[in-house]
């Protein structure tokens, strides 16, 4: 028999992240023949040491939709990359160490950023897990790793012989302190004449005759509008800030970085004629600076004599290559196929200018179709004061903190609360209510389970509830159920998330808790009311898990498992429409009045000092409801000794089936 011990967040979250991953619960399913939704998931910077709750924002948005889609029936394909090249990363490695990477060998510092890499990954990981983010961790990978080199060292040279990536000196882009150039994205506008700054550092950029490489992304424009609105935004208006981005350029895409970690240009110059020698596509990827290009002799001068480019890549020129980097971490190449164009890229809005519309670029030119179907734009995470929660400000309480004293459904829970696209302050009462939360689902189901522990055979098809002779407030909650089913489907498949907490949180604190198991407490151990608390906690639970996933699986796992015959209530079904659960509009319309005189009565109660078993005398009804059963039902709930018609209304009583 299944009796719920100590609700203990803790020791809940840990045995559950170790359920998951011994079952493979999030395992992307090679052998399926499912629809595939893939995920260009966001890879995040591994120097970031200072993960906060912004972090838990964006990621747990983009979650919500990935669990809705898995239980809809989609065989999701979740991976994670990390992105570990480029110039965060070397910032990060000069500012731990207090070093100049001029003053040490490019192998030196190199292995320091490669360090680095390693311990910023298995950071996220631990608090990703934590959180409970459902990655496949069998599916990852790092933007300095073999498979992303080869991939972006592939789309630079394919690029170079199409004649759109080219080498030229023109007055570009410098920054001072950092001492590489710099592309148009990596400005940042600071008050003050205004100047324009070099956003990792802050300094002032200038402008110095240089020679670097080159996208050509001036000429294309107006297809990549056009590609713009072939995808879905979510929320539309993004698409603005995109195109405004694209009208907006002045120049082509400068990729080359003058600086140590970073993918290397696959490229050779002969020192005798200056002719730029690519790589073999077969030999990739190559490092010019250790190894020799395949060819003896300069294809236009003869000359044996080659100098390496010792430019690395502009870190976004790997990272927009992401929506085909990751179909190649599946084996099979026939699944594989199917993973691009990707179902989702979910992102900041402040990237738009960089990774949506450098993705953009290498889809069009690589493939000419779009990366992936649909965008999910996230805002910031903000403090109390309206501040983006930051490092440098400070403003943020450490993420191992929170989760040790609220756990990671009341964070998740914190995070459904900022609507798509927008900035949301961090507010700690919200997660305190999503703490709540979970104790109300815990003691909903502890109340469930002392009647339905026996019944783990109760059918829900459209008309199962006949048989078990439902009464009117059951069939009113199963309407009511319904529609909220229907209000989360709909707004998952809008990714609008915030409606889905709204929703339930209206059906299961106050149509389900404060209405129904209220009022059938005096006859809970009835078949009726039995089938209706089944039904309607399962379901609840499977309209909940996206969003709380532990105290769900949790709740699955000691009543509803062996109904359902499925390991976790992540791979069940998401909840569908029942027709059977429709209530008649007169029928309806009268729980509605009986809904009504329920809050009347608790008033009334209220201001008399009574208690809720307490005996009123009399109580005049305030609405129209004329179900003599109803009546009755109020009289024996609520310990009424006599009710009576509204005044001024012509009392005539309805059948009690209608």
């Amino acid at each position: 028999m299944a009796i719920l011990q100590e609700n203990n967040f803790r020791e809940r979250e840990d045995r559950l992240k170790k359920f998951w991953q011994d079952n493979q619960i999030y395992a992307f399913d090679e052998a399926s023949d499912r629809p595939i939704y893939s995920v260009d998931t966001p890879p995040p910077y591994v120097s970031a040491d200072h993960l906060h709750a912004g972090h838990f924002l964006s990621y747990s948005q983009a979650e919500f939709i990935v669990r809705y889609k898995r239980m809809k029936g989609y065989n999701v394909f979740y991976p994670m990359g990390f992105d570990d090249n480029g110039l965060p990363t070397e910032r990060f490695v000069e500012k731990k160490y207090h070093i100049d990477k001029s003053k040490i060998t490019r192998h030196e510092f190199v292995k320091l950023c490669l360090e680095e890499t390693k311990i910023g990954s298995q950071t996220y990981k631990r608090l990703w897990t934590d959180l409970g983010i459902s990655v496949d961790w069998s599916k990852t990978y790092s933007t300095i790793d073999p498979l992303c080199q080869r991939i972006s060292q592939w789309s630079f040279i394919e690029l170079y012989k199409q004649g759109k990536a080219y080498r030229k000196k023109e007055p570009m882009l410098w920054c001072s302190f950092c001492q590489t150039a710099l592309a148009q994205a990596d400005l940042e506008e600071r008050e003050g004449s205004p100047l324009n700054v070099h956003e990792r550092c802050g300094t002032v950029v200038e402008f110095i005759p240089t020679t670097q490489w080159f996208i050509d992304v001036l000429h294309i424009k107006d297809e990549l509008i056009a590609l713009g609105r072939e995808l879905h935004w979510y929320p539309t208006h993004m698409r603005n800030m995109y195109e405004d981005w694209v009208n907006g350029l002045k120049w082509d895409w400068c990729v080359s970085r003058q600086r140590y970690y970073g993918v290397p240009f696959p490229i050779w110059f002969c020192k005798g004629c200056g002719e730029i020698i690519p790589a073999d596509m077969s030999k990739l990827p190559v490092d010019p600076t250790e190894d020799s290009p395949s060819i003896e002799a300069c294809p236009a001068c003869g000359s044996r004599e080659f100098i390496p480019d010792s430019d690395v890549m502009d870190t976004w020129a790997t990272s927009s290559c992401s929506p085909f980097i990751i179909p190649q971490l599946v084996e099979n190449k026939n699944v594989s196929g199917k993973i691009f164009p990707n179902s989702l890229r979910p992102q900041g809005f402040e990237i738009i200018r960089t990774w949506i519309f450098y993705t953009m670029v290498k889809a069009y030119y690589h493939f000419g179709t779009i990366p992936f179907a649909d965008v999910m734009i996230a805002g910031h995470g903000q403090d109390e004061r309206g501040r983006k929660i930051s490092k440098r400000l400070g403003n943020y309480i450490e993420p191992e903190k929170l989760l040790a004293e609220y756990g990671a459904d009341a964070i998740r829970y914190w995070a459904t609360g900022a609507t798509l696209g927008a900035n949301h302050r961090f507010d700690l009462e919200d997660i305190k209510k999503g703490k709540h939360t979970v104790n109300k689902l815990w003691n909903a189901a502890k109340f469930c389970l002392t009647y339905i522990e026996a019944r783990q055979n109760f059918a829900a098809s459209p008309g199962s509830g006949i048989a078990y002779n439902l009464e009117p407030e059951d069939k009113w909650i199963l309407h009511e159920l319904n529609n909220a089913i229907r209000s989360c489907s709909d707004a998952f498949e809008r990714y609008e998330y915030a409606e889905v907490r709204t929703v339930l949180s209206t059906f299961f604190w106050g149509t389900f808790c404060d209405y129904y198991l209220e009022l059938i407490k005096h006859r809970a151990t009835q078949e009726s009311a039995k089938y209706t608390m089944f039904i309607c906690l399962l379901t609840t639970l499977k309209l909940y898990a996206p969003i709380l996933p532990f105290i769900t699986e949790e709740l699955y796992q000691l009543m509803y498992k062996g109904h359902e015959g499925v390991e976790s209530i992540h791979k069940t079904r998401w909840p569908e429409c029942n027709n059977g659960w429709i209530m008649g509009e007169q029928a309806y319309e009268q729980m509605k009045y009986f809904i009504e005189e329920v809050d009347a009565i608790r008033k009334e109660k209220k201001e008399k000092g009574l208690r809720y078993k307490d005996v009123l005398d009399i109580y005049t009804l305030k609405t129209e409801m004329g179900m003599a059963s109803l009546r009755e039902k109020l009289q024996i709930i609520f310990s009424i000794q006599e009710i009576s018609p509204t005044d001024g209304w012509t009392e005539t009583f309805m059948p009690n089936n209608s």
